[in-house]
């Protein structure tokens, strides 16, 4: 019998997402006011890669929605993810260059020969490996999300043989799906160091993803 996914009744759904909104409610009101320290905010990445430590106590808000936590005092979440963010911000330069390549026209062009099945896709490999160079060095040395080190992976290091030809969707796909995965993550990332003012405990879908490469979610 072929899986099939069940849908919670109407009433249920509406009920969830009543009890979502107003968890959501309660915290993003309690703690409106709430600002990362001026250190963190304000304060350039030292050698360590990380901004000073802020000073003094801050509120602890938690709130529950199924297992969450939501932590915001100086050695919550939102402490790291307001460090990630300045992270980000002082490699905004770097980022952007390498995301501007990642979107040009030669790039259009790799991905067309998959299509084509010529060999020039497997040039792919090394917007991947830059890609993912700069991703390593705007964390700050901490470590990225292990999935990410294997899409990396096995996207990389391919050396093309006539007999991949006989194989091509195999060989090739790995290659494309690498690249457009690590873009995707760039771009998320570029995007959250150039809109995102500040923290909150409502994450948006593509500064979430973010976290989640930097292992912070």
């Amino acid at each position: 019998m072929p899986a099939t996914c069940l849908r919670r009744p109407a009433s249920a759904r509406a009920r969830l997402r009543s009890t979502r909104s107003t968890v959501e409610r309660e915290v993003m009101d309690k703690y409106a006011s709430w600002r990362p320290p001026r250190s963190v905010r304000n304060s350039s990445v030292t050698s360590s890669g990380s901004p000073p430590h802020p000073p003094g106590p801050h509120p602890v808000a938690t709130a529950r929605a199924g297992s969450t936590i939501l932590d915001m005092g100086p050695a919550g979440p939102l402490h790291d993810h307001a460090v990630l963010l300045a992270q980000l911000r002082a490699h905004l330069d770097a980022l952007t260059r390498t995301q501007q390549q990642a979107h040009s026209p030669e790039v259009t062009d790799r991905i067309y020969r998959f299509w084509h099945q010529s060999c020039k896709v497997f040039r792919l490999q090394a917007h991947t490996s830059r890609i993912a160079g700069v991703l390593r060095d705007a964390g700050g040395g901490r470590p990225l999300n292990p999935w990410f080190e294997q899409l990396v992976a096995a996207g990389t290091g391919h050396v093309f043989h006539l007999q991949d030809n006989d194989r091509w969707y195999e060989t090739a796909s790995p290659v494309v799906h690498s690249f457009l995965h690590v873009r995707h993550l760039l771009d998320v990332t570029v995007e959250a160091a150039t809109t995102i003012e500040e923290p909150t405990p409502v994450l948006p879908a593509g500064w979430a993803t973010v976290l989640c490469l930097y292992q912070l979610r």
